[in-house]
């Protein structure tokens, strides 16, 4: 007994913590109902650099994850709002930009705020509003490298178009904007829409020997190619992290308290509770933070911020307020309580005052989806973006037109020997000249057509009765077949019969000859 009554006493103790540097506003704003859990960083979690995450959208969460909105992590003892950039590993190890997190899958996220140990868990939250009906949390992960800068890439391309083409050289303009930004590409590989490869050489001077604008430069292409080709760069450009990094302060601003539910009305049940009916909402006074002026209080001064220690005082919010109280110990902890209880009690009977408006709490950053929703200004439309039918209408080449005279001039394997296309509705000339037959060509042509008629019927004939023949012999075929499963199906079951009993004789057996030898014995 006296154990327990020791581990009791024990478990009551309360420590006093002194620290310096803290804001007053947490005094001030503090709510006793919400604990506070204290803690200690490393010397490596002060400072501020770049995390690389293992990132998943939460599979609960409404909406997928968009490029830069920003999101208030919580990673250890630290909780800060940042600019998230989502990325995907490629083969190469190279970090591919992503504007979107991708369905029921890990991405790489990189974010700017305090460092954190690697294998520290992570959870994001898009919105800290108490009024969220749906699922809070909008992703989970952990942390994996930290570094002061990763390299993020997007794909960039760039189109150009040929002004004048020599052999499997060409000068290509429309793809950059001066001659400075061309002569840095050069050695970068192109390509055309029909796959011709080529290599940027060097960039033109403007109006110069080639002609050509601003940007234009020289390549060199696998084959010839046309001037209706369309000459494209693919690139990698590097994504600049956003250097944001907003601490999440909700505790040194006004807090409200959670209201209370009523209990949930079930219709469903006999003994349920009635349906909750409208009533007007009372307004409750404040309690007072104002010392009052009685005799009473001499052991307290009041005092609106915190301005230094006081032997035999204790700064905190009591019954008459924000200030300095004597300092009880201990003991005082449950009497101080019954009187903020007996306060409110008693601003609770007094008249309904309406109360001053609170200060805001902690506002983050919004999202842009959320700063047009309270603006009211609709997504832009971009015309160039829109999804819409390709029309092309049909290449026509012109025919390759030889001179006769080169005609004969040339070897006979260099002809042309293509011969040219009919026209619809002509007549062929075995089609156009009348044949005349001799009276015993016409009988024998006659014989030739009666004898062709008489071995087609038959051949009818005879693939119709094949044809029968085919179907008596597959449905002969299949009754065959089910006999011969079913009796294979039966012999089976038989089979596995017998062998299950052999093995159970055989068991017993064992068993018997065992007992058999221990009787013998």
């Amino acid at each position: 007994m006296k154990n327990v009554k020791q581990k009791i006493a024990a478990e009551k103790e309360q420590e006093r913590h002194c620290g310096s540097s803290v804001p007053f506003e947490l005094v001030q704003y503090m709510n006793p109902c919400s604990p506070l859990l204290v803690g200690g960083l490393g010397q490596n979690e002060e400072k501020l650099g770049v995390m690389k995450m293992r990132f998943k959208r939460h599979r609960w969460s409404p909406k997928i994850l968009k490029n830069r909105d920003p999101l208030v992590f919580s990673v250890g003892w630290r909780r800060f709002q940042s600019i998230p950039i989502y990325a995907i590993e490629d083969h190469n190890r190279r970090l591919r930009m992503l504007k979107y997190t991708p369905e029921h899958q890990h991405c790489v996220t990189s974010v700017y705020g305090p460092l954190a140990p690697p294998n520290s868990g992570v959870v994001a939250i898009q919105n800290l509003s108490d009024t969220i009906s749906n699922w809070r949390i909008s992703g989970t992960g952990v942390v994996l490298e930290l570094d002061a800068e990763f390299r993020v890439v997007k794909k960039l391309k760039l189109v150009g178009n040929p002004y004048k083409i020599a052999r499997n050289t060409a000068f290509i303009g429309g793809m950059f904007n001066s001659q400075l930004e061309a002569s840095k590409f050069e050695g970068a590989s192109v390509k055309t829409v029909s796959n011709i490869r080529g290599t940027i050489k060097k960039a033109v001077r403007p109006g110069g020997e080639f002609g050509g604008k601003d940007g234009s430069y020289r390549a060199t292409f696998e084959d010839k190619i046309l001037m209706s080709d369309i000459v494209f760069l693919r690139a990698w450009v590097q994504v600049d992290i956003p250097r944001f990094y907003n601490p999440v302060t909700n505790l040194l601003a006004s807090q409200t308290m959670p209201s209370t539910r009523p209990p949930k009305y079930q219709p469903w049940k006999r003994e349920a509770l009635p349906a909750p009916e409208a009533k007007p909402v009372e307004v409750v006074a404040p309690v007072p933070l104002v010392a009052s002026t009685s005799p009473a209080d001499s052991d307290f001064d009041a005092s609106s911020s915190f301005s230094g220690a006081r032997s035999g005082f204790v700064f905190k919010l009591g019954p008459s307020g924000l200030g300095y109280y004597t300092d009880l110990g201990p003991m005082a902890v449950k009497s101080t309580a019954q009187q903020l209880a007996e306060a409110k009690t008693a601003a609770s009977a007094a008249p309904a005052t309406v109360p001053t408006p609170a200060e805001p709490g902690w506002v983050g950053m919004r999202t842009v989806a959320q700063m047009r929703r309270d603006k009211g200004i609709a997504a832009p439309r971009n015309q160039d973006s829109l999804y819409r039918d390709i029309e092309r209408a049909p290449r026509r080449f012109n025919p390759l037109k030889i001179p006769k005279a080169l005609q004969a001039a040339l070897p006979f394997k260099s002809k042309p020997k293509v011969q040219v296309a009919r026209k619809s509705g002509s007549k062929t000339l075995d089609q156009k000249r009348a044949v005349v037959l001799e009276p015993q060509e016409r009988k024998a042509v006659t014989l030739l057509q009666q004898l062709n008629a008489i071995r087609n019927e038959r051949a009818g004939k005879r693939r119709e009765q094949q044809g029968r023949k085919r179907e008596e012999r597959a449905k002969k075929t299949a009754k065959e077949d089910a006999w011969k499963s079913q009796l294979s199906k039966e012999e089976r079951k038989k089979r596995y019969r017998n062998e299950g009993q052999a093995e159970k004789r055989k068991e017993m057996g064992g068993k018997f000859n065992k007992k058999k030898k221990s009787r013998d014995d």
